[in-house]
């Protein structure tokens, strides 16, 4: 479980408080995971730019550098 939620600090841009923003407004990673690119852009201070790498993370068969 631990490794599922540390999966999130990977993504650059986001540390451990964007990450306990995301958990708190999805209510889950699984949330995270499934959400859309909108839903992502709604979540306060984490803007367009860091929806778009955490959507991708989830999405893209590609690697983020």
């Amino acid at each position: 479980r631990e490794f599922l939620h540390s999966s999130l600090i990977e993504i650059p841009g986001i540390g451990s408080h964007r990450k306990q923003l995301l958990l708190k407004h999805f209510g889950s990673l699984q949330a995270v995971q499934e959400a859309t690119l909108p839903e992502l852009e709604l979540v306060p201070t984490l803007g367009k730019e860091l929806a778009r790498r955490v959507f991708l993370f989830f999405h893209s068969p590609e690697p983020l550098d």
